[in-house]
């Protein structure tokens, strides 16, 4: 998988299962990185604040604000996409609300669904597509969540050879380009 294709440093931290979909995601993968995540510059700008006199506190309020912080990336593959990509929208935005278990993120990126060869497995490119246009809708609005479009990049480019023999995963210099 991605966690396996290189360019990882000793800050980075997978919390992944390939196969669990929404229920892992709600009742173990939000536990597991809200427990990982530093506070953000801006955040921490503002608890330090509280004890600023006014005037110091409107000249630093926004200096270097968010430039630090944890950045999640929110991958999402074709296991994910029963039950449609209204309730992972729902869900991303409630916990990066301002009480939400990721409210201390500096962002969140949300990855597409990649695309499948369709020749190999039944899962359809068309309905890839369809999840990952309800899932960026669904993510518009919000200044945390970032929609990455991978799916597009890759689908006009994507040989047979990138593929693992299931249809679905990639050999891992495809996953070094994603």
């Amino acid at each position: 998988g991605l966690q396996n294709a290189g360019g990882k440093n000793d800050k980075d931290i997978w919390v992944t299962d390939e196969n669990d979909g929404y229920d892992w995601f709600v009742n173990t993968a939000i536990n597991q990185v809200s427990g990982q995540l530093k506070e953000s510059e801006g955040q921490a700008q503002n608890s330090q604040d509280q004890s600023k006199d006014k005037k110091d506190k409107d000249k630093d309020k926004d200096k270097d604000k968010d430039k630090k912080g944890d950045t999640i990336v929110f991958a999402l593959g074709v296991n994910d996409m029963a039950g449609g990509a209204k309730r992972y929208t729902d869900k991303l935005k409630e916990l990066v609300a301002d009480n939400g278990a990721w409210a201390k993120a500096r962002k969140v990126l949300v990855v597409s669904v990649n695309p499948v060869l369709e020749s190999k497995t039944q899962i359809k490119n068309a309905d890839i597509e369809k999840f990952n246009n309800e899932l960026k809708s669904g993510l518009s609005g919000s200044k945390k969540l970032e929609y990455i479009d991978v799916y597009t990049k890759f689908k006009k480019d994507i040989k047979e050879t990138d593929f693992e023999d299931d249809g679905i995963n990639y050999k891992s210099e495809l996953n070094k380009k994603i």
